[in-house]
């Protein structure tokens, strides 16, 4: 949306993989499939390979948003990530320079303001025309949009707006 891509550099991607275990890592390490290995939920980044959680140069953290705030994201163990490297939110005494990462619902099923999971909502949906998908997806969409705004109003109150690399998903 525009009230995103007004704050500043943005740019839009394809992700690596239609599966997030996949998605993630390449976006995280910089590598396809073939080189990170991870395939799904049940493989994990291994030790030997860099990935921008590794970054000397950064405090890093990992947030999640989908579903319940700080519920546990399978993602976290895909990626290897320390409990340090994981919160359910932007952590208070940050400095620079800090990379975060946030994994909010956006265009994740389910969309919209639905309330359990991705498989509920298609078998609840099965019947639903098109316009329904599309504006409960947009809805999804454009919610994910107004946090992301939070987010970056957070970092910018907490004066670390400056040096400072978010990578929404």
């Amino acid at each position: 949306p525009e009230t995103v891509a007004s704050r500043g550099t943005t740019a839009k991607a394809i992700a690596a993989s239609i599966h997030s275990p996949t998605s993630f890592a390449s976006l995280l390490t910089g590598r396809y499939l073939p080189t990170h290995g991870v395939t799904g939920f049940d493989t994990r980044l291994p030790e030997s390979l860099y990935s921008l959680f590794d970054a000397e140069w950064a405090e890093t953290t990992f947030v999640n948003t989908i579903g319940s705030a700080g519920a546990e994201d399978p993602i976290c163990d895909v990626l290897a990530l320390s409990d340090d490297a994981r919160a359910a939110t932007v952590p208070e005494e940050l400095s620079e320079p800090f990379v975060l990462v946030e994994r909010g619902q956006g265009g994740h099923a389910p969309y919209g303001g639905f309330e359990g999971s991705a498989h509920e909502y298609f078998d609840q949906r099965s019947r639903a025309s098109l316009e329904t998908l599309r504006a409960e997806y947009a809805s999804g969409v454009e919610a994910d949009a107004e946090t992301f705004l939070e987010r970056l109003d957070q970092l910018a109150s907490a004066g670390l707006d400056s040096r400072t690399l978010v990578v929404y998903t």
